[in-house]
């Protein structure tokens, strides 16, 4: 009785790895083929339609333009802070890339693009909907 159980067992095993392999291909798999379009190196590129704008280092200390006493102080050292002066919240940031800014607080990440255009800031967060405007201090 407990012999038939495993040989169930296996069998069924084997079945479910039987059925891996008829979705799961691999590229050094023999007969495996792409569904993934290729691009060819030697072609032009396109340039992007929405290429980010930045005119000039984001680091510095920057006014949000919708309440003149909030700050946002990015430092050339990658550490920060923000808000009012009586209730700042420091902070790491990184800019992977041109128009890109990550912030790190304590307890989360936040991703922004940001854009630099005739001296304002403007960031969009990629996780909210969320974009605020801020000019130099």
């Amino acid at each position: 009785m407990m012999w038939k159980r495993i040989l169930i067992v296996l069998a069924a095993l084997a079945m479910l790895v039987a059925l891996a392999g008829c979705f799961g291909g691999r590229q050094d798999t023999p007969g495996y083929v792409s569904t993934t379009p290729t691009v060819d190196p030697t072609a032009p590129t396109e340039e992007p339609t929405t290429a980010p704008i930045v005119q000039e280092p984001i680091y510095g200390t920057w006014t949000w333009v919708d309440l003149t006493s909030y700050r946002l102080v990015l430092n050339e050292d990658n550490s920060g802070v923000r808000g009012m002066p009586q209730s700042m919240i420091t902070f790491e940031w990184a800019s992977p890339g041109p128009g890109r800014l990550l912030i790190r607080t304590h307890t989360e990440w936040e991703d922004w693009d940001y854009t630099i255009v005739d001296g304002v800031l403007t960031i969009t967060s990629r996780q909210a909907d969320l974009t605020y405007s801020y000019i130099r201090a």
